[in-house]
């Protein structure tokens, strides 16, 4: 008789676990349509600011486009200064420390 009991109890435990699963799995519907909801939203807004990054990089470079080259007018010493720091701000050797190396 106790263990029917025990086993009665233990059936109870399993209803509840049973009856609260369900409820969750009922409610992941309208979870994931809220997400999805969120995702295309972000997704909109992601290609609205593409869209004006591309603007604004046009707009701040009009003579300069994709594969074009610049052209430092100056002084040779000017542009070997520049040319030092362009190469600098992008992580490469200066040309001086290239020839030590090499050397």
């Amino acid at each position: 008789m106790v263990q029917e009991v025990e086993q009665a109890l233990r059936l109870q435990e399993f209803d509840k676990q049973i009856t609260g699963l369900t409820a969750e799995i009922a409610a992941l519907p309208k979870h994931v349509a809220v997400i999805e909801k969120q995702l295309e939203s972000h997704l909109r807004k992601l290609e609205a600011n593409r869209a004006a990054l591309a603007a604004n990089q046009r707009e701040r470079s009009p003579g300069l486009r994709e594969g074009a080259s610049f052209a430092f007018e100056g002084p040779p010493a000017l542009a070997r200064t520049a040319s030092i720091r362009a190469s600098n701000c992008f992580g490469r050797p200066r040309p001086d420390q290239r020839e030590r190396s090499v050397a």
